[in-house]
């Protein structure tokens, strides 16, 4: 919640004004709002136990957080793939196992979100199934996410309103909070509790 209203805050504090924009600016903004505009639907998906259809949602945010990446370092390419290799080695491979559930290409993966084992039995199930370790490893992926767009955003503000200091000072407090609760709580331990 306290990242929905740090980039919230940002994306309507100065709605209608004007501020010192450019193209790589405009880019990055667009990717900031794609993101914003789908960031419940990824955050319902992984609650409700929809695990493939969360991993084709993550693997969309990581491909945001690549594009980025490459509108700053002016190496995008209109029509191509993001490249993931503009995160970081445990992004890349956040986005490898997106990739495989997404495109339910492992086995594996079906068995686990698919079906059910009692006994003797086992069978499709028609209902989602809870896996607490994997909704926390696809949680954790989002919300880091999420904690990257809203620190793109400060900087995208702090371009576009140069002279305008006190926009961003609410949400840097925000941010400064939620870091504290996350290094407190040893968020983005990015292991799944296989037990779970």
């Amino acid at each position: 919640m306290m990242l929905i209203s740090a980039l919230s805050y940002l994306m309507i504090e100065r709605k209608g004004i004007p501020g010192i924009t450019n193209q790589k600016i405009g880019q990055i903004l667009q990717q900031v709002a794609i993101f914003y505009q789908g960031e419940t639907y990824t955050e319902k998906a992984i609650s409700e136990g929809q695990y493939i259809k969360a991993s084709a949602l993550v693997k969309q945010e990581l491909e945001i957080l690549a594009r980025i990446a490459e509108i700053e370092k002016g190496q995008e390419k209109d029509g191509s793939t993001p490249k993931v290799k503009h995160l970081s080695t445990d992004l890349r491979k956040q986005y490898g196992d997106m990739n495989d559930i997404a495109h339910i290409a492992k086995i594996g993966y079906l068995d686990l979100f698919s079906s059910i084992d009692k006994n003797s039995f086992r069978g499709v199930a028609f209902q989602p199934i809870f896996h607490a370790g994997v909704a926390r490893c696809l949680y954790e992926t989002h919300i880091y996410i999420f904690y990257n767009i809203v620190l793109q955003q400060i900087s995208i503000s702090e371009q576009l309103y140069p002279g305008d200091s006190e926009l961003i000072v609410p949400p840097c407090r925000t941010m400064e909070l939620v870091t504290g609760l996350f290094k407190k709580d040893g968020f983005f331990s990015g292991k799944v509790d296989e037990n779970a």
